[in-house]
């Protein structure tokens, strides 16, 4: 699932504005499977807020492959364990860090189900890291400039540096 904020841009810069909260036609996400029902539940399961939901985009994949990274100019990836005590508790800090360092919703929030990313467990920026906790990896200009495992006391200054690189 997609989806996607209310956002202004400033004519003359060739994009188009988003219209609403919408949720995107499931072909419009290339890595969720069609017809699962988990997915709803895994999903709501994250507990976004509408003021998270309405002021940055998330996307959720239930399965996914190290190709998302490149989809992103800012962001951060979470490899969400939904059986991990660890994890649920790290993705908790992290939507709260977004909301206190980025309330214009500057970075792109992805959450991946773990249990749909083998990929991800063999991709280079990820090598021996991921293990159920809420790891992440911070995106700039599609590429993976960072990761973190456990570690949500560094999500804070994570943000304000990936909002740097940004120029923001």
């Amino acid at each position: 699932m997609i989806f996607r904020r209310v956002k202004s841009i400033p004519s003359g810069t060739g994009c188009l504005p988003y219209i609403g909260l919408v949720s995107l036609s499931e072909s419009s996400a290339p890595f969720f499977t069609r017809g699962t029902r988990v997915s709803v539940n895994r999903f709501e399961s994250l507990h976004f807020t509408p003021d998270f939901l309405g002021t940055r985009t998330v996307r959720y994949f239930e399965h996914a492959d190290r190709s998302i990274v490149a989809t992103v100019g800012l962001g951060v990836l979470f490899v969400m364990a939904f059986w991990s005590g660890p994890s649920r508790k790290a993705f908790q800090l992290l939507k709260s860090s977004l909301l206190n360092e980025d309330p214009l919703g500057r970075i792109t929030l992805l959450v991946v189900d773990t249990d749909g990313c083998p990929d991800l467990y063999r991709a280079p920026f990820f090598e021996n890291l991921l293990h159920g906790g809420g790891e992440t990896a911070w995106i700039y200009e599609g590429k993976v400039i960072c990761t973190l495992g456990y570690k949500p006391e560094a999500y804070p200054q994570s943000i304000r540096s990936l909002l740097m690189w940004s120029g923001g």
